[in-house]
């Protein structure tokens, strides 16, 4: 390998150290049904009842909710929820917040759910397509999970090609933990229970503080094994909350929207295409070996996504010194 093309390898290894762009997934409108409509045939556009764009049954479903009817539990909050808008988290992350209309009760739409139905497994894809993604973030909560359990999953599926002609080059599987109430875990309810309730109590559901953690993830196809992905914790939103009905019935303690981080720089993926990713809700399907919530409604609410990748004038400027440095070296030899 000559030095110009040691140059521009290590030209572009180092760029995703540099400052990233953000690249809100779904556009504008976040999303949207028409934005994962064509990657899921299980949608429930509005939560509208009784069947899926398959003709599926409800029970089958994944539908989009409201924050305040559905995740909160018609709770009073100190602040209202964001609604069909931008926010930031302390990171500088931005997430474009799902603008899709409204469903019962005349409801924004703000987060996608599986419509619950114990021991079935649902999958949420959302599309990517994205080159050189180092980071991707996620807004994701619970409703009614369990403490230190696994409910959800996400799966990356990679590409060495941008319309993936060759297949799904490696898939890799994060196993994401639910909080443990003593300050671990990356998932978290919607509700944080801080004074018990009727169902919920601090202690049994997944509240409390999140922790940055490094997963051991599964990779299958190219690279099959394991990787290291540190996943980084936010908190977009909180405020407190009373009077929520349903399982949080008595309690009180903080209405929260959070995110995670998902970290590939550094590793072979950062190199390829980030095609889509799947969230996964176990909800205790047969042979899913990974100890979900023992609560039927234990599932995702889905928020946002949104892709880091280097900004490309962060890019062309390194390829443009390192080259110069290179090409002096040259001559003077």
């Amino acid at each position: 390998m000559n030095l110009l093309t040691k140059v521009s390898v290590f030209a572009l290894a180092v760029a995703g150290m540099a400052s990233a762009a953000y690249i809100q997934i779904g556009g504008s409108n976040g999303l949207t049904q028409s934005y994962l409509g064509a990657s899921n045939t299980n949608l429930n556009p509005g939560g509208s009842s009784p069947s899926c764009a398959n003709n599926v049954s409800d029970a089958g479903c994944i539908s989009e909710r409201s924050y305040s009817a559905t995740l909160y539990s018609n709770a009073t909050l100190g602040t209202s929820a964001p609604s069909g808008t931008t926010v930031t988290d302390p990171n500088g992350v931005a997430f474009n917040l799902i603008t899709d209309g409204t469903g019962p009760g005349s409801k924004p739409n703000n987060f996608w759910t599986p419509t619950s139905a114990f021991n079935q497994q649902y999958n949420l894809t959302v599309p990517i397509n994205l080159y050189n993604v180092t980071n991707l973030y996620t807004m994701l909560n619970l409703m009614w999970g369990n403490a230190n359990v696994n409910d959800v999953s996400v799966l990356f599926n990679f590409c060495q090609t941008s319309a993936c002609t060759g297949g799904t080059t490696s898939q890799v599987t994060v196993n994401l933990i639910n909080s443990n109430n003593a300050g671990a875990g990356v998932l978290r309810d919607g509700l944080d229970c801080k004074v018990a309730g009727t169902n919920c109590t601090p202690t049994t559901y997944a509240s409390g503080t999140l922790a940055n953690t490094t997963y051991t993830a599964t990779v299958t196809g190219v690279g099959a094994g394991t990787a290291s992905i540190p996943v980084s914790v936010s908190t977009v939103f909180t405020t407190g909350f009373s009077g929520a009905g349903g399982q949080y019935a008595g309690a009180t303690g903080n209405a929260v929207l959070d995110d995670q981080g998902f970290n590939f720089n550094g590793t072979a993926f950062s190199t390829e295409y980030l095609q889509s990713i799947v969230i996964r809700q176990t909800n205790n399907a047969p042979g899913d070996g990974l100890g979900s919530s023992s609560y039927v409604g234990s599932d995702f609410a889905l928020s946002a996504v949104t892709a880091a990748v280097p900004e490309p004038s962060t890019v062309l400027l390194m390829l443009s010194g390192l080259g110069a440095f290179g090409f002096k070296r040259l001559r003077r030899k």
